[in-house]
């Protein structure tokens, strides 16, 4: 079965979306399957047979992304996607390339549309769209529900934007676990705790907030913040905090050496309110790491009391919330929190993405 991944906000360094794709990709290989990946890039379109990628050369590049680029050349797509006469198209955007979908459909090719975002949010962060923000995701979610094939959403968050649920399908993501173990994790909390923020460092993923709350958490006792991440708002957050006890790494494209500050973290704090998944969430805590995330967004559907903290706005004010963090047994959440990652493999998605007709509805 030959595969095409095709993705649309690709950028030079990799966000959890990408993760996704390739995590998928090596799946579908190890089963012996053809896959292509179709990506944004400057210059002329090439093709790598060796790491199986076309990039299209007609592209936009985002303002204020950080260097992420959008496909923008339609022809250019149709003509690749004629040549490489996929068996199934993914679609990594629910935005400008919604209409691969009915190109799909009009020569009955395989086609699963994956909802990485909430587009009705994320059209909404955009100025120069206004009022018509409703109408245009509208639009595209339309065009997905009627052409698509199946339409995979990582939580029953991300499956809300939705109205018609004949086609949905809530399968949440995996984990590497060859990387992302608990293996040495400490069983106690340090005298001087060690929070940890993994993030692109972008508005919409509030971490400012993150990072204040980490900070109310561990700076009393001595303790510090790492934030691992790059971004737009790099600069603007390396100036506020310079006088603070936070570091900044940067973007780390091990995700060997990621999945080691998990494990030397006491806990990994995630607010970011309109993720779909949180994919970062999930990793620390197949790491062992406790996790704190907003009662909103997807990661609200990986955790409860047994493995961390879901906090309201409220909970983000309680200056005395940090007793309740320390007070708490560090092993018993660690254990709880490695098991129930232990059931996320990425093999469990392939089997909806590539055609598994199992559903699951959200009323």
């Amino acid at each position: 079965m030959r595969i095409v991944q095709v993705a649309n906000f690709v950028g030079p360094k990799s966000g959890g979306a990408s993760r996704v794709m390739q995590s998928l990709r090596a799946v579908y290989r190890a089963r012996g399957h053809e896959v292509v990946e179709v990506v944004p890039r400057s210059g002329d379109h090439t093709f790598d047979r060796r790491s199986g990628r076309v990039t299209i050369a007609r592209n936009l590049r985002l303002p204020t992304s950080g260097g992420y680029r959008v496909i923008w050349g339609r022809r250019e797509l149709e003509r690749q996607l004629e040549l490489l006469r996929p068996d199934v198209v993914e679609i990594s955007d629910l935005s400008t390339l919604t209409w691969i979908a009915q190109w799909c459909s009009e020569r009955s090719i395989d086609c699963t549309v994956i909802a990485h975002e909430r587009i009705d949010h994320a059209v909404d962060r955009i100025p120069i769209i206004g009022g018509s923000s409703t109408w245009l995701s509208q639009r595209w979610i339309t065009t997905v529900e009627k052409h698509a094939t199946r339409i995979v959403c990582p939580s029953r968050f991300a499956a809300e934007q939705f109205s018609d649920f004949g086609k949905v399908i809530v399968r949440p993501w995996g984990v590497d676990h060859e990387v992302f173990h608990p293996k040495g994790v400490s069983a106690e909390w340090r005298e001087e705790p060690r929070a940890l923020v993994v993030s692109r460092l972008s508005t919409e993923k509030c971490v400012g907030d993150s990072i204040d709350f980490a900070l109310g958490l561990v700076e009393a006792r001595g303790g510090s913040v790492r934030v691992i991440g790059d971004g737009p708002s790099r600069r603007r957050l390396r100036d506020a905090y310079r006088d603070r006890p936070v570091s900044f790494d940067g973007h780390v494209s091990d995700r060997w050496a990621v999945a080691m500050a998990m494990r030397s973290a006491d806990l990994l704090v995630n607010l970011g309110p309109v993720e779909t998944f949180g994919l970062v969430t999930l990793e620390a805590m197949a790491c062992g790491a406790p996790v704190v995330v907003r009662d909103r967004g997807g990661s609200r559907e990986l955790v409860d009391s047994t493995v961390g903290w879901c906090l309201s706005d409220e909970d983000l004010e309680n200056r005395a919330f940090a007793e309740q963090v320390f007070g708490r047994r560090r092993s018993s959440m660690s254990h709880s929190a490695a098991e129930r990652a232990s059931h996320h493999t990425w093999d469990a998605v392939a089997d909806v993405m590539i055609g598994s007709r199992d559903r699951v509805h959200v009323r």
